[in-house]
């Protein structure tokens, strides 16, 4: 997707879609949204007692096509608010 910006082709965006403390809570939603034809995974943040398992999809090559996918997935399938993040590509 063309960007506008060069600094954004700097970065991968990910679009989280929700967020539990329970592993089986996740696996549910996930399984879900793979249902639906997204490709979801599961990202696990913390250890122990402070982990959390945040659904999400990743590979977004600009923030204006993360964004689009989290306004096409608000309010399905229980999704109320997704929240970006971005990790810097690898050369």
């Amino acid at each position: 997707e063309p960007a506008s910006d060069k600094k954004t082709n700097k970065y991968i965006y990910t679009v989280y879609l929700f967020s539990t403390r329970s592993e089986e809570v996740a696996n549910d939603v996930n399984h879900s949204f793979q249902g639906a034809g997204h490709n979801s995974e599961i990202i696990v943040t913390g250890e122990d007692d402070s982990a959390r398992y945040r659904v999400a999809v990743s590979g977004f090559k600009s923030r204006q096509s993360a964004l689009e996918f989290s306004d096409s997935v608000s309010g399905k399938l229980g999704i109320r608010v997704t929240w970006l993040g971005r990790n810097r590509q690898a050369n």
